[in-house]
């Protein structure tokens, strides 16, 4: 009969085995099925890590401690704040934001900060980072650092951002410092890991042939090592009180805090003595574990 088309023949493999021969709907790479101490896994390398956390360069973390506004209270404050770009907010947690930027200037300034006040609710601001845990505060914090009588040909922007890069990451430097208007010191704002121990001075030279640069640290936060939280440090803790409660036995045990634990010096590395009470002085800074 004119017209007519013969049946099509069936194609006799499975749904399952066309699937298979598909192409992949997008170029993400599935990791396959592990194990890791006889139970499920899957596998990631720190390359991929890096490379997944590159797209949350520019994200903080807000906390806030005595409660906090509603969601949208959050967004419409953070909004008259004046950032240069658009930014997302999202809850983590009953205590956690989420910020995403889109500028570095507007996560610098948010994030440098330290502590703002939303709709008459404090919030805490810190770095996000893929070990990041809403139980813990990281141990990276902005801090100002500064270089009293650096030679002035020092002051050139890539020698101020080379310099600190022996404690941390540089992030920026302050107005006077950009325009030599205050020669006597150069100030740079850095990511400095405050959990561990800072030098006091840098080498800067060639060689044999240069001189000792004194750092200065501003405001260097404390860290505990006990509630893991800034602020304070692990024999200030009231955590670390309960745990050690009725230990040391024998009288008070005083630990003296000298200078040296503001310039970045673990809190580990304090000296213990016991001393009777009545040798303490006005002049001292004691702590006494009872």
């Amino acid at each position: 009969m004119a017209g007519h088309q013969p049946p099509e023949e069936r194609d006799g493999r499975s749904f399952a085995t066309v699937l298979q021969h598909q192409p992949a709907p997008s170029p993400c790479k599935i990791k396959p099925a592990a194990q890791f101490k006889g139970e499920p896994a899957v596998m990631f390398s720190e390359e991929g890590i890096t490379k997944l956390a590159a797209a949350f360069r520019f994200v903080v973390v807000g906390k806030f401690s005595h409660g906090r506004p509603n969601l949208d209270n959050i967004r419409k404050a953070c909004s008259t704040i004046g950032f240069a770009s658009t930014f997302t907010i999202g809850l983590l947690d009953q205590r956690h934001i989420l910020i995403r930027f889109c500028l570095e200037e507007d996560y610098l300034h948010c994030w440098t900060k330290g502590l703002w006040n939303i709709s008459g609710f404090p919030v805490r601001t810190f770095k996000w980072s893929p070990d990041f845990k809403v139980t813990s505060e990281s141990t990276h914090a902005p801090v100002w650092v500064a270089l009293e009588h650096l030679p002035i040909h020092f002051f050139d922007k890539a020698s101020l951002f080379s310099i600190p890069t022996a404690i941390g990451s540089p992030l920026q430097v302050d107005a006077a410092t950009a325009s030599l208007s205050r020669p006597s010191v150069a100030r740079i704002c850095n990511d400095l890991d405050i959990f561990k121990g800072l030098p006091v001075r840098i080498w800067n030279g060639a060689g044999v042939h240069g001189f000792w640069q004194r750092v200065t640290y501003e405001n260097l936060p404390s860290y505990c090592s006990t509630c893991n939280h800034q602020g304070h440090y692990s024999l200030d803790c009231r955590q670390h009180r309960r745990e050690n409660r009725g230990y040391p036995t024998g009288g008070e045990v005083v630990r003296a805090v000298g200078s040296q634990a503001q310039e970045g010096r673990n809190a580990a590395d304090d000296q213990w003595r016991s001393v009777p009470e009545s040798d303490l002085t006005m002049g001292d800074l004691y702590e006494v574990s009872l």
